[in-house]
Parts: C-alpha cells; sequence; structure tokens
C-alpha cells in the first residue's frame, strides 16, 4: 500500500498560467483537471437574475406607457398630394367646420363638392355629436357611416339617430337608387324595403297624390354630374309644410288640399352641397314640391331645387321585411363532427 493518499495537498501543483489542476497518484502518475471555476457559475446566475429583473421592468414600464398614450394625439399624417391642383385650397368653409344642426344631428363642411376624404367616419349610437374619429372594434355602440363629411355621412347619421335604421352604405346616387335596403344596426336580421318615387312621377288617384306627397324623413336623391356633384347627392328632409304662396293664397289652398294637390315647402338637412353655414336656422335648404296636371285625371308631382339642381326623385323608408335567421353559435359548434376544433 502507496503511504502517498491518492490526491496528497503536498503533490497539488497549481498552476496559474496553465490554468489546470495537476495531481500525482500513488503511482506517480500525473493527472490533469480543469479548475473548478465556482466565480464564473456565480456571475453567469448573477447576469440572469439582472437580464430577467431588466425584462421585467421594461414590461411594466410598456404597459404603463401604452395605458395612457394618446394614439391620436401622436399619429403621423401624410400630406396628401394632388397631380393638378389641391381641393382643400379653394374651400366655401374650412374642411371639418360646423355648418348646423338638425334633430341634434350636425353636419360639416366638406371644403367643396368635389372633394372625397380617404377617412370612413363614425357615429356613436348614443349620442351623435360623438363622430368624426376613428372608430375603435371596442366600442359596440360605434357604427361605421361613409366618407367623412360626404352628403351620405350626414343622411346615415340623421336616419339612425331619429329613425333608429341606416341604409346599406353605397359609392354614388346611382347604386343608391333602386337597390338598396335599410337596416336596424342594432338588431341585423331586421330589414326594411325601400320605396322609390320618381320625380315627375305620374298618378291618377289622390291616394297616390297622398303616398307621393314628401315626408318628414324622406331622402331626395340628385343626379350624378361631373361639374356639381360627381357621386350625386342626398338630403334629407326634416320639415315639410304647406306653401301658401305657390297655392295663391289661403283660400286656394284649402281648395287644393281637399284633392291632395297643394303646393309644399320642403326644409332639408345636408352636407356638402352648398358647404356654407347655415346661420341661424336647423336646415340647410328650401325645396319646393307641386303638382301639374298631365290630362284630365293624371298629375305629376315634382320638386323644384332653388338652386336649379337636378332630382332623381325621392326615397323613403317601406315596410318591414320578414326576419331573417340568424344561425345560433353555440348550436352550431354543438353539431360540428371535430366538436368545433378549427
Amino acid at each position: 500500500m502507496s503511504l502517498l493518499p491518492r490526491h496528497n495537498p503536498l503533490l497539488y501543483i497549481h498552476r496559474h498560467k496553465e490554468r489546470t489542476c495537476t495531481y500525482i497518484d500513488s503511482h506517480h502518475t500525473v493527472i490533469k483537471y480543469p479548475p473548478i471555476r465556482t466565480h464564473t457559475l456565480i456571475m453567469k446566475l448573477v447576469y440572469v437574475v439582472v437580464f430577467c429583473a431588466c425584462a421585467a421592468l421594461l414590461s411594466l414600464g410598456s404597459l404603463f406607457y401604452y395605458s395612457v398614450y394618446d394614439y391620436q394625439k401622436h399619429m403621423s399624417m401624410v400630406q396628401r398630394t394632388y397631380s393638378t391642383y389641391d381641393p382643400l385650397t379653394d374651400c366655401a368653409a374650412p374642411f371639418g367646420q360646423l355648418l348646423g344642426v338638425a334633430d341634434d344631428v350636425p353636419a360639416y363642411s366638406n371644403c367643396n363638392t368635389k372633394f372625397t376624404s380617404t377617412y370612413i367616419n363614425y357615429v356613436n349610437l348614443m349620442d351623435p355629436m360623438d363622430n368624426g374619429r376613428r372608430g375603435d372594434p371596442s366600442e359596440m355602440r360605434v357604427i361605421m357611416t361613409a366618407y367623412r363629411y360626404s352628403a351620405f355621412d350626414y343622411y346615415m347619421r340623421w336616419l339612425v339617430w331619429n329613425r333608429g335604421i341606416m341604409p346599406r352604405l353605397v359609392e354614388n346616387t346611382n347604386q343608391l337608387w333602386k337597390r338598396v335596403d335599410y337596416f336596424n344596426p342594432a338588431k341585423p336580421e331586421q330589414d326594411w324595403s325601400a320605396e322609390y318615387i320618381t320625380n315627375y312621377e305620374e298618378v291618377t288617384s289622390l291616394e297616390e297624390r297622398k303616398f307621393n306627397a314628401p315626408r318628414r324623413a324622406d331622402a331626395v336623391i340628385y343626379r350624378m354630374d361631373e361639374k356639381t356633384f360627381p357621386a350625386g347627392h342626398i338630403a334629407v328632409v326634416v320639415k315639410v309644410e304647406d306653401d301658401i304662396e305657390a297655392a295663391g293664397g289661403l283660400e286656394k289652398l284649402k281648395d287644393l288640399k281637399k284633392m291632395r294637390l297643394h303646393p309644399r315647402r320642403v326644409y332639408v338637412a345636408e352636407q356638402n352641397c352648398q358647404n356654407q353655414p347655415w346661420g341661424e336656422h336647423n336646415y340647410s335648404r328650401v325645396l319646393q314640391f307641386k303638382w301639374r296636371a298631365v290630362s284630365e285625371m293624371a298629375h305629376e308631382g315634382y320638386y323644384v331645387d332653388p338652386d336649379g339642381l337636378d332630382i332623381i326623385g325621392c326615397m323613403r323608408v317601406g315596410k318591414a321585411m320578414p326576419l331573417r335567421a340568424v344561425p345560433d353559435p353555440y348550436q352550431e359548434t354543438l353539431d360540428m363532427e371535430n366538436d368545433g376544433d378549427l
């Protein structure tokens, strides 16, 4: 038996330059081992702890920053460029300026009729003054209307606030005429038909004259014109009253009313027509509605625009249509063969 232990401290040689630990066993065999670096393990552990602490601080800082961040204030807007001229330099009133309010629904300037915004407008179903901002998908009461401050935008906002329904979104009056129905944004399965009355439409009976006469909430539809309304125009009727002057006096008006042939003054509210403030009025312009005889029994009813603009006719909400079947998502999940897995 050797008198020297296997790892005798006296035979231990630590060579710092070679960074190895050398041992000489009982058989005088030289064995080299790498040194045990305890400080290296401790440093690695410190690095991990510091990294985790920094990551946690950054995460908490990011959560706090974005919780108070106003994205609209800091949103970078890219200036829109035009090939020929900038229509926003030739405004009847600055874009977005309040023009007037009709039945609690505000109307804003679109600058001029040739300008079309690239932003879609949104409105709060519970507050008609809450509009003109970007829609937030998390807000169930905010719905999309049309291009910001267009004629369609105002009509949709007025109708949803005063009647609780909206027309289907279209691009121009050609698509709107005789192709649109109405829906309830709070109950999508319920639709309403649309009634269309052409300007100068001929009728023969008293009931037809009664039906074709203008009513509140009617939409007066204007024809598309590159010089005036490139996408057409729409104005909503906010008030209708008898036109005593056009009838030729009060007594003449009474006689015409018995036959439902009396003239009327039609007050409308609109956006993107003259784009000028309404003053102290709660309407933008006043149209006339008249009757003219085309035969002994037939008459034509027609609108007269004070600016001589071409009117196609008027559109109004019709009868409620049968409820559309709405699938039950819970039952659909139960009926899936794969238990609803994607």
